[in-house]
């Protein structure tokens, strides 16, 4: 019987680094996720093994690099002789527990086993899987009744929240009027794209299939790249809540204690550096 802390391992999506009150940024207010780096270790000098999300995450769950798992681009299945964390801590005696997002290849998987090494924990149905604003409450709900039961031995639950991914769609939406210009965030000092730029991020700029988010961008004017900005850290804002309410029923079950909480995202956004 494993004698070590349980661990509470929460996930966002698409939340770049300094997408935090804590780093210093003052366009944001995320006194959740700040919380966790005021009483713990940051590590600020780390990346990520891919800006796409089933590498990246495959990464996470694993501890290799993408390539070694055999998930290069979405909709790649991770090689099964890879072991999970999950696996690995689930035969070190813990009891593990997944709910939210998993995306390898499948993004909410529904059977109990769908996920290798953990317990899955789907969330009840929801409008719409494809935006936080729908997923990310009903995830956390699973999140609260697995800290609420007892449990004989530690625990590792995988919290995957959906947000601030909802950035993707928000894109497609039409033009903003800029009214709020005063309260928007400035933009960052390399916002220009650089005219030396490689010919395979031109020709990025301009795809229209697997990640032509910046197809939405080319006519933004600099008003409505500040209207983004101000848009994506209101969704950071959104799932700081979701953070919290977490945290807190951790701290109301008295086991606050005796687990160690990681808390990181899958990858970044370009939140408009060189117009990304």
């Amino acid at each position: 019987m494993s004698t070590g802390p349980n661990i509470l391992f929460v996930v966002t999506d698409q939340q770049t680094l300094k997408a935090m009150s804590a780093y210093g940024n003052h366009c944001l207010h995320t006194p959740n996720m700040d919380s966790i780096a005021a009483t713990g270790v940051r590590f600020e000098r780390s990346y990520c093994t891919s800006p796409v999300c089933g590498p990246a995450r495959a990464s996470l769950v694993t501890g290799r690099m993408p390539h070694e798992v055999g998930v290069n681009v979405l909709g790649d299945a991770p090689d099964p002789s890879v072991a999970t964390m999950g696996e690995i801590f689930r035969d070190a005696g813990y009891e593990t527990g997944w709910t939210g997002k998993w995306h390898l290849p499948k993004s909410y998987p529904r059977g109990a086993h769908d996920i290798p090494g953990f317990l899955n924990l789907p969330m009840k149905s929801v409008e719409n899987y494809a935006l936080g604003e729908y997923t990310d409450d009903p995830i956390a709900d699973e999140a609260v009744k697995f800290l609420e039961r007892k449990h004989d031995r530690p625990f590792l639950l995988a919290v995957a929240l959906h947000n601030p991914h909802d950035i993707c769609q928000w894109i497609w939406k039409e033009p903003l009027s800029h009214d709020d210009l005063d309260r928007f965030p400035p933009l960052p000092s390399n916002f220009e794209s650089d005219p030396a730029e490689p010919q395979f991020i031109s020709d990025c700029r301009r795809r229209t299939y697997y990640g032509n988010e910046a197809n939405g961008t080319v006519h933004w004017d600099n008003d409505q790249w500040r209207a983004y900005l101000n848009a994506y850290y209101r969704l950071v804002e959104q799932v700081d809540v979701v953070v919290g309410r977490i945290l807190t029923t951790l701290r109301e079950q008295g086991l606050e204690q005796d687990t160690m909480v990681v808390f990181t995202s899958d990858h970044g956004e370009g939140v408009a550096a060189h117009r990304w």
